[in-house]
């Protein structure tokens, strides 16, 4: 079972002034899926927070909840990923509410600055190509993996492909019901 802890809860901006600013040259980059038209992000590069001059239905409230899930492992890389997300949990986390009162939006990887790993990190995909490509499929309209074993899977993979932002955690997105 998945410890859980809401490090993030803002009003966001989902409207033109996002999407406008993925363009087609942005999403070849960034995204595994460049389809995507609406990323949604715990990363505010990714998705950015509301402002003034956007209307109230081009806004929605993302709470990030940060995941750890326990594997076992012979190693003791388990323990130091689980040492560093207590770590970043305590930095920016405050106890998960019941679930009914969000939507699940999916899972984001980031890293101790909310940097995700998964839309806002530019690194050698030739070299993972293989490797990222089994993820496409994983993806959901949002950008965000749906279970959360894929998402660990990435979250692993990333880590090695961008380890001066290592170590990544998951991040499950929630939209506010009733905004």
């Amino acid at each position: 079972m998945a410890i859980s802890v809401i490090v993030r809860d803002n009003l966001r901006c989902v409207g033109k002034r996002h999407t406008d600013s993925w363009t087609q040259a942005r999403r070849e980059q960034y995204l595994i899926c460049p389809a995507v038209r609406m990323p949604l992000s715990v990363d505010a590069r990714v998705t950015p927070f509301s402002c003034e001059e956007d209307k109230p239905e081009e806004t929605v409230r993302i709470v990030a909840a940060a995941e750890f899930v326990p594997v076992e492992s012979r190693d003791s890389s388990t323990s130091v990923h689980l040492a560093a997300w207590h770590d970043f949990a305590n930095a920016h986390g405050t106890p998960t509410p019941t679930s009914n009162q969000w939507l699940p939006l999916g899972y984001d990887i980031c890293d101790g600055t909310f940097l995700s790993g998964l839309m806002n990190c530019a690194f050698d995909r030739a070299h993972f190509r293989e490797s990222i490509g089994v993820f496409v499929l994983s993806l959901n309209r949002y950008h965000l993996f749906d279970r959360i074993s894929d998402a660990e899977r990435f979250r692993i993979l990333i880590c090695s492909a961008v380890p001066e932002h290592a170590p990544f955690f998951l991040v499950h997105l929630y939209a506010a019901s009733g905004h």
